[in-house]
Order: C-alpha cells, then sequence, then structure tokens
C-alpha cells in the first residue's frame, strides 16, 4: 500500500503544509524574481504554486506578465545559508540539468536555460535567508493524464510516455554522492562504497561521543 494510502491524515497534512509553503513563496517571489536569478529572468513575471505540490520540491509556474509561458521554477531547501554540505537534492537538479542536454534533440524534453540551476538565498520572514537549489524548465504543452481521455487516447499516451522513459534512462550516468559534475556527467565517487566511506569520513570530524563515533563508522565500513 503506498504511504499516502496508508498514512492519509500525515500525507494530508505534509501535502498541506507544502502548498502553503509554496504560496508564500510564490508571493515571497513575484516581484523578485529579475533579483533574484537576475542571470535567468530578465523582465517582469508572475510566479503561481502548482496547485498539486510533490513531496520533495517546491513547483512553480512562472509566466511572462503578456501571458505566455515561460517557465517552470522547482525549489528545493538546501540547508542553512552559508553550510559546506552539498545537498542530495540539489545534485539531482545538476543530474537532471545534465540529462536534458543529452535530450535536447527530442521533442518531449524541456530547455534548461543558461545557468538554469544552482543555488540560491532567499528571505523568508520569520526565518532569515535560506538556501535553495533551484532548477528552471521550459513548460511544454503536454495533455494531463487524469484528463478524462478516451480509450484510445490514453493507451496512446502511456505507450508514448514509455518511451520518453526508455530515452531518458539510456543516458548514461556514472558515480555516487551529492556533488555531481555536469561536464563529465558523473558523482564525485566512482562506487557506492566510496561514497558510504565518505560519510565515515564526516562522522571521524564530526563532535559526538567516541563510542558511538566508532559504532557508526563500523556499521558504514561493514
Amino acid at each position: 500500500m503506498a504511504v499516502r494510502d496508508e498514512f492519509p491524515e500525515d500525507n494530508f497534512l505534509r501535502a498541506t503544509r507544502h502548498v502553503n509553503a509554496a504560496r508564500v513563496l510564490a508571493h515571497l517571489l513575484g516581484p523578485r524574481m529579475r533579483s533574484v536569478f537576475p542571470s535567468v529572468i530578465d523582465r517582469d513575471v508572475k510566479v503561481s504554486a502548482v496547485e498539486s505540490q510533490g513531496w520533495c520540491n517546491l513547483t512553480f509556474w512562472v509566466d511572462a506578465l503578456d501571458g505566455s509561458p515561460l517557465y517552470v521554477l522547482r525549489l528545493c531547501e538546501k540547508s542553512e545559508a552559508g553550510a559546506v554540505s552539498p545537498s542530495l537534492s540539489v545534485s539531482k537538479f545538476e543530474k537532471e540539468r545534465y540529462v536534458l542536454k543529452q535530450l535536447s534533440t527530442c521533442r518531449f524534453a524541456p530547455r534548461v536555460p543558461r545557468n538554469g540551476s544552482g543555488t540560491v538565498n532567499i528571505e523568508i520572514p520569520g526565518r532569515g535567508v535560506v538556501a535553495f537549489g533551484y532548477l528552471f524548465q521550459t513548460q511544454l504543452p503536454f495533455a494531463v493524464c487524469s484528463q478524462d481521455l478516451g480509450e484510445r487516447a490514453r493507451h496512446d499516451m502511456f505507450w508514448r510516455l514509455g518511451e520518453i522513459a526508455k530515452e531518458i534512462h539510456a543516458v548514461k550516468v556514472e558515480g555516487f554522492g551529492t556533488e555531481f559534475d555536469e561536464r563529465r556527467g558523473s558523482f564525485k565517487h566512482e562506487s557506492f562504497y566510496d561514497f558510504i566511506v565518505s560519510h565515515a569520513d564526516k562522522v571521524e570530524r564530526a563532535p559526538i561521543d567516541s563510542m558511538l563515533k566508532r559504532w557508526i563508522i563500523s556499521r558504514l565500513k561493514k
């Protein structure tokens, strides 16, 4: 059973918080997009939160004031501003940008503008400055699967989605970790073991009890 079906009350609260957070950010970002993202946005735009938010990223429509579609913006909270440790979600954005670049000749693939991914600090009333990873993608004028389509149309759509998924997964990405190198198309660590050991190195430097430290490292390196 899916988590959202098994824990409907918890899922409702989480979804509500996510939607409210997205609406607050949309309100804050609306008049400030040109100053927050100067390398991507060069004109006045309106920002609105996507009604059905996912469990991880916050998603927004970014439309020009004349009504023409511009971008989909996705944000993931990174950490306290200035933190050294990279965010796994941010590295996933970098990986996604790399995959979309490899699929740039495909009609179904959105485009990511230059400087369309990275991290940005946003000041939120009551919280101060919060660091987010971000990814801009062009909007695609495709039908929504939840629409009331005929059986044949639904069959064709899902067949096409399968073909698209096949092309996406054919893009080879190497390595593991939280730091992605777009030039090489790989994460920092060559193996999952190296990735785990890197966490052990962080535990070595952590200000925790030495016995607990040894226990954690022994489990990580098993």
